[in-house]
């Protein structure tokens, strides 16, 4: 197909927040080509930075740079804890301190007692013996020829012509319209 050319536009946009979040993205297009940037903070303190160009023709180019020095800090010596904890958090759980104690565990009441009595001892049959078969060995016969079946020849009854209808039986011709007008089928017309 034909390349129609895309709508011009140009944005940007940036999110920088105490927390570490620190990214921002610009981009514009005349229709034909894109040109932008995209920088991201990573977590090792570098600064990424992403240029690139995009067209039909050619795809998405990128170059992608870095700035600083990467660092790795280290971890805090205790654990987190919020400044202030609501009465429950997002889901709705309450914090551990707040949380009633587990009822205590419940247990089935326990069935009666039932007596054991020893399942009766097995009782022994002496075991069925059948006296070993004995079959006479096998004995080779060739396999007996018998002469082809022919079958006599079929006499088929001689051809005959359908039958004519009678002329003019309740005023319709003795042979259909195609046959009755046409010489090849020896008709003719009266």
């Amino acid at each position: 197909g034909e390349h129609e050319p895309g709508m011009p536009f140009d944005f940007t946009y940036a999110v920088k927040d105490d927390v570490g979040n620190d990214f921002s993205h610009n981009a514009n297009s005349d229709g034909e080509v894109v040109k932008g940037e995209y920088r991201t903070l990573l977590p090792d303190g570098r600064l990424q930075i992403v240029r690139y160009t995009a067209d039909w023709k050619n795809g998405y180019n990128a170059e992608i740079s870095y700035e600083g020095e990467a660092t790795y800090p280290e971890p805090p010596k205790q654990p987190f804890r919020p400044e202030s904890i609501s009465e429950n958090d997002s889901q709705g759980i309450l914090p551990p301190q707040n949380r009633p104690p587990p009822p205590p565990p419940t247990r089935p009441p326990t069935p009666p007692q039932q007596t054991y009595r020893p399942a009766p001892p097995p009782q022994t049959q002496p075991p069925r013996t059948q006296p070993p078969r004995t079959q006479p060995p096998p004995t080779y016969r060739p396999p007996q020829t018998q002469p082809p079946r022919t079958n006599p020849p079929q006499t088929l009854p001689p051809a005959t012509q359908p039958p004519v209808a009678p002329p003019g039986l309740y005023g319709a011709p003795s042979v259909p319209f195609g046959v009755r007008n046409n010489p090849k089928f020896g008709y003719q017309s009266k």
